[in-house]
């Protein structure tokens, strides 16, 4: 997740640098200079550790759920980050698992 924050303001300061280009070059101060090359929209590899990805969408939901993050906004990230069709169903399963009691260990501790 701190990747794609990472990349998400890298690409801010890109787009807020080219505004100021644009926004000088419409008020005369500078030439106009060609686009750069688009780039090709990644999505986030939560797979590089051996971790599937529905393994990498519930971990992201238990944190979110736990920080008091709305359901449905976890859903939402969950179907954009990890392109998830069933985002609701994972989120359900999450907050019913975490919401059991926990049971004693064998030893009674």
């Amino acid at each position: 997740m701190l990747v794609r924050i990472e990349e998400l303001e890298q690409q801010l300061s890109a787009l807020r640098g080219r505004l100021a280009e644009l926004e000088a070059q419409r008020d005369g101060d500078q030439p106009a200079r060609p686009l750069p090359p688009a780039v090709p929209e990644s999505k986030p590899r939560f797979d590089r550790a051996g971790m599937e990805p529905a393994e990498g969408a519930r971990l992201v939901a238990r944190h979110m759920l736990s920080t008091g993050t709305p359901a449905e906004n976890v859903a939402a990230h969950l179907e954009e980050t990890f392109d998830l069709t069933d985002a609701e169903v994972v989120v359900e399963q999450v907050a019913h698992y975490d919401s059991r009691p926990s049971e004693p260990n064998q030893e009674g501790r």
